[in-house]
């Protein structure tokens, strides 16, 4: 069944509130709940394949600010 807004708004600040131990990792953490609201929606419409990391458009490329920053 589908949660109304209210109820999805609420379990989301519940689930916010535990800690979780992400995979590969010793500590746990707590992810806000934008964040669980962010994934739980990027499931919805893609299922699994929207939770997995993608690498960051940018990689390997600098700014000229920050190579000027370097340079000084």
């Amino acid at each position: 069944r589908d949660l109304t807004r209210g109820e999805l708004a609420a379990a989301l600040r519940g689930l916010a509130k535990q800690r979780y131990r992400p995979p590969d990792s010793e500590a746990t953490r707590t992810y806000s709940a934008a964040t669980l609201e962010r994934w739980y929606y990027l499931f919805r419409a893609i299922g699994m394949d929207g939770l997995r990391p993608t690498g960051r458009s940018d990689r390997g490329t600098l700014t000229p600010s920050f190579v000027r920053f370097c340079a000084t």
